[in-house]
């Protein structure tokens, strides 16, 4: 159909409007007065009340076409006649002002300041909107733009200063104005990826506000979650790439006083900063033509060697290459200083140099000199760790029925450990309001299970009423020395899994995060938890960042990175990890957890196979014993694979859970 837009402008009167439908499109899901805000007919739009809320066919009401076409005229409009239709939102999950150019949003933020601009610009699982406005408006127009929003939420809560940043039309100089306003605390804050101001700065090559950070307490010892970016890797990178000392050795003067032994943490590679720095050399050198004239600063290279020992030289990342590895791929004149006297070198890693070619033989030489003739210290064999057969598939399941079937092959296996239940409770009627994290609704329907507990955000969580009275129970009678509750963690559709560990001889309660010490999703939960278990209990919480390293098992296994993805995997082994972490404690009670994660970490990378197969392998066992469980109430073994069961079994299954821990 031809739509004559000439006809729609030169409507003024109720005669001309009535020519057209008001309650049916004139041309798809396009009504009159669609056409009238897109055609900035103002004086049609005013000739009666139109239901303005309605979307066309690409989801736009006449909110959204006017500020698309920077009609502000009719925005006004609009605003004062259908205002309560201001904060509608699309189907993704836009309000109009997404549409808006960022000169008319500070010219309507001026005109409505008493518009809740809160609503409308800030949605609680995006701040792209708002991030975008931040980026491009000048200083006096951010002062504006802080005064009328409120950023009180937790999402957003400084988070804005992350924006201003990388504001190109703001000078450093206010910059600096705007950050000397809040103090240490605010200016350490981390945006969703787990990144701090410094990281942008430092990635933006701003040393004139790296300078000012730096002097401001701001947080430099971290990794951030699932990518593991940390400042210090990132100022090597940096100062390399520009053959400048702008970055690395002011974080350095600081970093070895807050934390000496930096140089052993490790990321999502496994690789400490030693990998870090010779990866980046070795990629900067290939990259410089004439290098023998190039004026290279090697200063940065001297600093870091400085804390280089044994055990950090020989750490192999995930592909088994240690720093020593890549070590003698540089010039030997200028780094043989790094091998000194006191640093050994593994035999396995001197074969695999000896075996390289076009390598300087003088490296081999040293390194011969070197060799590290207690290596069982190194390779941690006095620690027990499950080894499993090889699986080229995953059959592991991590429904609430599976975990149920895997806290009884944990219940049967160690007569130490105690899964909290109604049994041990004299009370036949406990109830209380909770979920569970699976898609499973079992849990909601007969939230009787003190065992989990299910956590959103430090506002919202559910734990059992009367978890601490059973655990306190088993504290005084001393029946068993160990006790565990999963804990679901579930934060914008992501499902995630820990588990708490109690152990009743140390007096302790341990949260273990398979992603390391590094809380990803909610930096309040081990705040909560403290607060709620050790209420009563005489129990000492222990964080995680009181024993793990910043980046543990989950991270380093990269699951869902696709070349370590077989058949059967189904996005992350979370809930295994944290199974796998009890038992390997349970059968390693008399070490500090401290030491045995930094043992099982070693050990696990000293293995011929990655941690994402190791951590399938070992799923796969779990799953035998679910299996063996099933069939043992009654289930044939075609249905012990089934992803869905009938009522009828499913109500079997029901059954038998209520009846084995609350009956």
């Amino acid at each position: 159909m031809n739509v004559n837009y000439n006809q729609i402008i030169d409507i003024k009167s109720l005669k001309l409007l009535n020519n057209y439908p008001i309650n049916k499109p004139i041309f798809k899901k396009n009504y009159i007065f669609h056409y009238l805000a897109l055609l900035n007919n103002l004086d049609g739009l005013k000739l009666k009340k139109f239901p303005v809320y309605i979307e066309n066919s690409d989801g736009l009401n006449c909110f959204f076409i006017a500020a698309k076409e920077s009609n502000l005229e009719m925005l006004y409009y609009l605003i004062e006649n259908y205002s309560d239709y201001i904060y509608n939102r699309n189907k993704n999950k836009e309000t109009f002002v997404n549409y808006l150019d960022f000169s008319n949003i500070m010219i309507l933020l001026k005109k409505y300041p008493n518009i809740d601009w809160n609503d409308l610009i800030l949605n609680h699982t995006k701040k792209t909107l708002l991030n975008n406005i931040l980026e491009n408006i000048n200083y006096e127009e951010i002062q504006l733009f802080i005064k009328f929003l409120k950023l009180e939420n937790e999402l957003n809560k400084y988070q804005y200063l992350f924006s201003i940043t990388k504001n190109n039309k703001i000078d450093n100089e206010k910059k600096i104005k705007i950050f000397s306003n809040y103090s240490d605390i605010e200016l350490n804050i981390k945006n969703d990826e787990g990144m701090g101001l410094i990281l942008i700065i430092i990635n933006n090559n701003n040393k004139i506000l790296f300078d000012y950070l730096i002097n401001r307490n701001i947080d430099i010892d971290y990794y951030t979650a699932y990518y593991s970016y940390n400042p210090l890797r990132l100022a090597i990178n940096i100062d390399i790439i520009y053959n400048t000392n702008n970055y690395v050795e002011k974080i350095l003067s600081k970093l070895k006083t807050i934390n000496k032994f930096f140089f052993r943490d490790t990321d999502k590679y496994n690789e400490n900063i030693f990998h870090s720095l010779i990866n980046t050399r070795l990629n900067r050198n290939s990259q410089i033509l004439n290098l023998k004239y190039f004026d290279i600063n090697l200063n940065i290279d001297h600093q870091i060697f400085k804390f280089a020992d044994t055990n950090s030289l020989n750490k192999l990342n995930i592909e088994k290459i240690s720093p020593i590895d890549l070590l003698i791929e540089l010039d030997y004149d200028i780094y043989n200083y790094v091998l000194k006297e006191d640093i050994l070198i593994d035999s396995r890693i001197i074969n695999n140099i000896i075996n390289k070619k076009n390598i300087d033989k003088r490296w081999i030489e040293l390194c011969k000199k070197r060799i590290n003739k207690n290596e069982n210290i190194v390779l941690d064999n006095d620690i027990i760790m499950d080894i499993n057969k090889y699986s080229h598939c995953t059959l592991f399941q991590s429904t609430f029925f599976d975990v149920g079937f895997y806290i009884l092959y944990l219940e049967d296996t160690y007569k130490n450990l105690l899964i909290p239940n109604k049994k041990f409770y004299l009370i036949n009627d406990l109830t209380f309001d909770g979920t569970f994290p699976f898609s499973d609704d079992f849990i909601i329907k007969e939230p009787i299970f003190p065992w989990v507990i299910s956590y959103y955000s430090e506002n919202e969580y559910y734990i059992h009423p009367y978890l601490n009275i059973i655990i306190n129970q088993n504290r005084i009678s001393q029946k068993k020395r160990f006790c565990c509750v999963f804990l679901s963690i579930i934060s914008n559709n992501i499902l995630h899994a820990n588990i708490l560990i109690y152990d009743f001889k140390k007096m302790i309660i341990e949260r273990f995060e398979p992603y390391g010490s590094i809380n990803a999703i909610d930096s309040m939960i081990d705040t909560v938890l403290e607060e709620e278990l050790t209420w009563n209990t005489g129990l000492y919480y222990i964080k995680t960042i009181d024993y793990l390293p910043s980046i543990g098992f989950q991270s380093i296994s990269d699951e869902n990175n696709n070349l370590n993805k077989k058949s059967g995997d189904f996005g992350g082994f979370c809930l295994a990890w944290c199974i796998w972490y009890l038992e390997t404690k349970l059968k390693n009670i008399d070490l500090d957890s401290k030491i045995l994660v930094n043992k099982l970490i070693n050990k696990l990378n000293n293995l011929d196979i990655k941690y994402s197969e190791y951590i399938r392998n070992y799923s796969n066992k779990l799953n035998i014993n679910r299996v063996n469980y099933m069939e043992a109430i009654g289930f044939n073994t075609k249905e012990t694979s089934d992803l869905y069961l009938s009522n009828e079994l499913n109500q079997k299954l029901i059954n038998f859970f209520i009846n084995r821990y609350n009956n």
